[in-house]
């Protein structure tokens, strides 16, 4: 049973750490909300895509400079639908980053440089079957 004292020191403890981003244990939290705010589901889709674009960022930038190259104007040279895989089968996987290749097909993407067609089903073993976006190459993107 817990003593007068230690109810309100415990409820202190909870306040303070509400405010100070702490949980109840003093553990860092992110983001902690006061109990009158409702969590959001757009609050966490949003820390989703800032945590994905952040990923990216550091898989594109951190990657090997003509690896990147070699990739950006294998996609370029692309015929017809493409996978990863075919890009992969190409350029090769870069052993230092594992998420450079997907960075460099998103990169290509939001430039418009080519446009998502459809899904296949992954060959290599490796890829268990799981499903891969086929892409094209956007064949004229007017004046840059």
């Amino acid at each position: 049973m817990l003593s007068h004292e230690e109810g309100p020191r415990r409820e202190g403890i909870a306040a303070r750490a509400k405010v100070s981003g702490q949980d109840d244990r003093g553990h860092p939290t992110a983001g902690m909300r006061r109990d009158d705010e409702a969590p959001s589901l757009f609050d966490a889709a949003e820390e989703s895509r800032r945590r994905r674009d952040a990923g990216r960022e550091v898989a594109l930038y951190s990657s090997d400079v003509r690896w990147k190259a070699a990739a950006e104007d294998a996609i370029r040279a692309m015929p017809g639908e493409f996978t990863a895989e075919d890009l992969r089968a190409r350029v090769g996987h870069l052993a230092s980053s594992p998420n450079a290749l997907g960075a460099v097909i998103a990169a290509a993407a939001r430039r418009g440089e080519i446009v998502q067609t459809g899904w296949r089903t992954a060959t290599r073993p490796e890829a268990h079957a799981r499903g891969l976006r086929t892409w094209r190459v956007v064949a004229d993107r007017g004046p840059s």
